[in-house]
């Protein structure tokens, strides 16, 4: 070991263990509960294996949007302006339910952006909603999110989570190509 600002390690060990300089020692991977280390409670796994699957949910999402778009036209190929919105609310619904994060309010936004947010969220919610509410015209959940839209309470959007994992589902066999 070189001996640096007056400091000797007593052991190979030690050293190693305490790094160089005596501080810290080996950097820990934050991800995988070490000795000392509290263990994650079940509930807190749950959380975090769903903000995973919400994630990767809005990722197959985006991709199917990116795909559609044709940048020589400037428009979508076959995404009409009702499926972007319904698009916008599935994100919406899987931000609350899934992830725990209300878009409408995250720091940084202009009170004009989340208005506009809030606008494309409540006609989203209200084509999703509506569509559900012809199959099923007494759901007392999907009526709430059709006359309240974003603004309905984030218990009724994760209650309506299922129908919109379903309806994510349909739209991502719809117009995702199968995996090669």
């Amino acid at each position: 070991m070189v001996e640096r600002d007056g400091w000797k390690p007593r052991d190979k060990e030690a050293a190693f263990n305490a790094g160089e300089h005596g501080g810290g020692g080996v950097p820990q991977d934050p991800g995988v509960p070490h000795e000392g280390q509290n263990q994650l409670t079940g509930e807190e796994v749950r959380r975090e294996l769903r903000a995973r699957i919400g994630i990767n949910m809005i990722a197959n999402i985006n991709e199917v949007i990116v795909r559609d778009y044709d940048d020589v036209v400037g428009e979508f190929a076959t995404l009409s302006n009702d499926d972007l919105l319904k698009i916008e609310y599935y994100k919406f619904n899987i931000a609350v339910s899934l992830i725990g994060v209300n878009p409408l309010e995250l720091p940084g936004r202009s009170e004009e952006q989340k208005e506009a947010d809030r606008s494309v969220f409540d006609s989203g919610a209200s084509l999703v909603a509506g569509e559900y509410l012809r199959d099923d015209p007494d759901n007392p959940v999907a009526k709430k999110i059709w006359n309240e839209g974003a603004g309905a309470p984030v218990e009724a959007h994760r209650a309506f989570f299922k129908v919109v994992n379903s309806n994510v589902r349909h739209f991502l066999q719809k117009y995702r190509p199968p995996p090669s």
